[in-house]
């Protein structure tokens, strides 16, 4: 079996100034080089904060832990011949991505302390790991209806439609431009006016279409959330500024929040329970390749870093 090598490093030689190119591990064949380290350093690095030395030590394991468990990764697919395309990756980037506005995805990256890039590497391993799985095949046991009874009543506010709000749009990059359009609707103020006015001045993508967008509460900024959800059916906003643009509304519709029954999520319940046994799976299967891979690390250049 082969075996991991943890912290106590096994040492390499290194008396001259590392370049690099230089190595500071090794896992099962496939070098991890000074330029990684640092590439990842800088991205995973919390920007314009000086690092204490107990600080910069946590910073250095979690940047090789993350190096390591790429290596051992990616060393494994191509041991059991897995490839992923760069097609794959990008569908599964969108698709991911898709699910945020864009203003969300960018203030997700930031409480993740990550950048783009590093993100889009991560949802590479999650793939290759997923390929793991389907090629290995395990046999994971199916939830029960009475695992499914309880998760649904342990957690009820999963299971809620939040209040929804159906508005036409108007959106521009300047205060001016939109305060003219706001008084072009008052002075005919219908929805095809409105819908008219959008588009031939908005930005924003609905405008080609018919204006509309449908939001449901707390997904949008505050500022643009207190109208949507505050203003009168029928009524004109005021121009709202947004990290957007400067916004115009006329709301058309909204529905209440609404509480979802067992029959209704039953599915989606099962699909949830069955995710969670599966990603304990993954976790187990990567501890295991972790533990089972031939890891050395050159511990004197790294006390350099």
């Amino acid at each position: 079996m082969k075996r991991f090598v943890s912290l106590a490093f096994i040492l390499f030689a290194c008396s001259s100034p590392p370049s690099s190119e230089d190595p500071i591990a090794r896992v099962n064949e496939m070098t991890i080089s000074v330029r990684d380290y640092l590439n990842l350093y800088e991205t995973l690095k919390p920007k314009d904060i000086h690092l204490s030395g107990l600080e910069k030590q946590r910073m250095r394991n979690l940047v090789l832990q993350t190096l390591v468990r790429r290596s051992v990764i990616v060393t494994n697919a191509q041991a059991l011949g897995i490839k992923l395309t760069e097609k794959e990756l990008v569908e599964a980037i969108d698709r991911i991505k898709s699910g945020y506005p864009d203003q969300i995805f960018q203030e997700m990256l930031l409480e993740g302390m990550i950048d783009e890039n590093e993100w889009q590497e991560q949802v590479r391993q999650n793939l290759l790991m997923e390929k793991m799985f389907e090629l290995r095949k395990p046999k994971l046991p199916a939830p029960s209806l009475e695992e499914a009874l309880s998760h649904y009543e342990k957690n009820q506010h999963l299971f809620r439609i939040p209040e929804e709000v159906v508005a036409l749009q108007i959106v521009t990059g300047d205060e001016g431009l939109a305060k003219e359009i706001r008084s072009e609707i008052l002075k005919q103020n219908t929805i095809s006016n409105f819908r008219a006015l959008a588009k031939k001045h908005s930005l924003g993508p609905e405008a080609q279409a018919d204006a509309s967008i449908r939001i449901q509460k707390d997904t949008m900024p505050e500022e643009i959330d207190k109208i949507l959800f505050g203003l009168e059916i029928g009524k004109i906003s005021s121009v709202v500024p947004s990290p957007y643009g400067y916004h115009i509304f006329r709301i058309l519709s909204r529905q209440p929040p609404v509480n979802l029954d067992f029959k209704q999520v039953r599915q989606q319940i099962f699909e949830r329970l069955y995710d969670e046994r599966k990603r304990a799976w993954l976790d187990n299967f990567e501890e295991e390749l972790i533990r089972s891979a031939e890891i050395h690390y050159n511990r004197s250049l790294i006390q350099k870093l």
